[in-house]
């Protein structure tokens, strides 16, 4: 089985039923064709953008998506230190001529790097990480 990390917006639009989910996707976690997690980070996000009233489309208390996830057997991955080391060496891309150093989009490159994981995303400027070891799947 393949592991797979999903960014906030895909657990996002994976709980709302947003038809925005890449199909394919959306039915490999409903009916458990592989092995999925959410970072602690992303459920962060959600709540802290939740909490701020923007951003997020999303209804539910952090108790029924804990709730929810245990239902699609999504499993929660905490921050580690052995991730706080491969952030310390993550490239920082330049974007637009901007570097990306969006702390809660680097922590899950990282924790996807360092645990073998396929990142799915729909954030564009996930494609210009080089890293190695770094697997993306875009929504």
């Amino acid at each position: 089985m393949r592991k797979f990390l999903l960014d906030t917006h895909i657990i996002v639009w994976f709980l709302s039923g947003d038809k925005r989910l890449n199909d394919n996707v959306e039915h490999s976690i409903r009916y458990f064709q592989d092995d999925y997690y959410v970072s602690i980070e992303a459920l962060h996000e959600v709540v802290t953008l939740q909490r701020l009233g923007n951003k997020i489309d999303l209804n539910f208390s952090i108790e029924q998506i804990a709730e929810m996830l245990e239902i699609y057997n999504i499993k929660i991955l905490p921050i580690d230190i052995k991730h706080l080391k491969v952030l310390e060496k993550l490239s920082v891309p330049k974007i637009n001529s901007k570097e990306h150093h969006d702390p809660s989009d680097r922590i899950m490159i990282a924790q996807a790097i360092f645990e073998k994981m396929i990142l799915i995303s729909n954030d564009k400027k996930f494609p210009h990480y080089k890293d190695r070891g770094f697997n993306l799947l875009e929504n």
